[in-house]
């Protein structure tokens, strides 16, 4: 939302999520979350339809894990202007057997299985509709009909950003994933790779776009190891690194967006200012109290929760944000940062 109204757009969120900050972007129609992690009960989709049906602004753009459940985008386009991929992108985004066609000698892809038993070795579970690595666990043989395993790749964890327009797809490159555990705690964007490992994935989004019907901005995650570039999943959808894309290269991410599904050309500057721009999850070490909502906000914090909510031992807390001329030093800054904020909200 930041994004958009640096830009000039009025937008209304459907619900909220730790953004006592929303108030500065645009407006919010509930004061809960309505859809969270991988699986949306029947109570929530009813919730979350009322409310969209109540939305004041078209078109509308779906972000995480909304666009996990094609059914929604299915009745959701029947009624408003979607700048989303169509639900049958998201099928075939959502299909390993399909994704894996789209993998060669450049680009490996995990061993999956939808298959129980036993525990296996170095293996991990994922929910089919994952977002932001809930649900994700170590193999312990308990797999549900919602859950697939995948063979682990230890290495380096990243996000491809891309931006599909009239059949022409731009890799814009990949941002560094930091994760907490399995969960995303952030990531620094753009992510100095070798060079053939950003071809490799290049040639991938422009092979997957045409053939799943993608438009506007998607993403992918991978495991960069050994020089290789293992496709994790795909998300067709406005990822978590876009926003400092967006910072890196001055992005109007709605603009273009609408561009996109238009058939418009989109005029678009896309030059590289130089820096490193990071993000940081900080999830809670102990129980607490949030305090002081708006010295946080000031202080450059995004996904800021209200004055007096109770946060629980591991759940996010806020989002620390650094710029610098160098990797290394984006995530040194984003470190200094956190130290800060965790010495005072825990009275160290």
């Amino acid at each position: 939302m930041e994004n958009a109204a640096l830009h000039g757009h009025g937008v209304t969120a459907i619900d909220r999520f730790n953004d006592w900050d929303l108030r500065f972007f645009g407006d919010c129609m509930g004061s809960e979350r309505v859809v969270s992690g991988t699986h949306m009960a029947k109570p929530g989709r009813d919730e979350f339809l009322k409310r969209f049906a109540e939305l004041p602004h078209d078109p509308v753009i779906f972000c995480s894990p909304v666009e996990s459940f094609p059914e929604i985008l299915e009745k959701a386009a029947k009624t408003r202007r979607v700048l989303n991929a169509p639900a049958s992108s998201v099928e075939k985004c959502r299909d390993l057997e399909f994704l894996r066609d789209f993998c060669g000698d450049d680009m490996l892809i995990p061993e999956t299985s939808r298959d129980g038993g036993e525990p296996r070795q170095g293996w991990i579970i994922k929910p089919t509709a994952s977002a932001g690595g809930i649900g994700i666990r170590a193999d312990d043989g308990l797999l549900s009909g919602v859950e697939y395993r995948q063979k682990f790749v230890d290495g380096v964890p990243a996000g491809g950003i891309f931006f599909t327009e009239n059949g022409e797809t731009k890799f814009f490159g990949l941002a560094r994933q930091i994760n907490s555990g399995f969960k995303f705690a952030g990531s620094v964007y753009p992510a100095d790779f070798e060079p053939g490992v950003l071809a490799a994935t290049a040639r991938f989004g422009e092979r997957l776009a045409t053939a799943a019907g993608l438009a506007g901005w998607w993403g992918a995650d991978f495991i960069i190891a050994d020089g290789v570039a293992h496709l994790l999943e795909v998300n067709p959808r406005f990822t978590a690194g876009m926003e400092l894309c967006a910072k890196a290269h001055g992005i109007d991410l709605v603009e273009t967006q609408s561009s996109a599904f238009s058939g418009d050309k989109c005029h678009m500057e896309t030059g590289w200012n130089g820096a490193y721009h990071g993000r940081k999850v900080v999830y809670a070490r102990g129980d607490l109290v949030f305090k002081n909502p708006e010295r946080w906000f000031k202080a450059g914090m995004r996904d800021v929760p209200v004055g007096g909510k109770i946060i629980s031992k591991g759940e996010p807390v806020i989002s620390v944000y650094a710029s610098a001329a160098g990797h290394e030093e984006c995530i040194e800054k984003l470190s200094v940062k956190i130290e800060e904020f965790e010495r005072e909200i825990y009275g160290e």
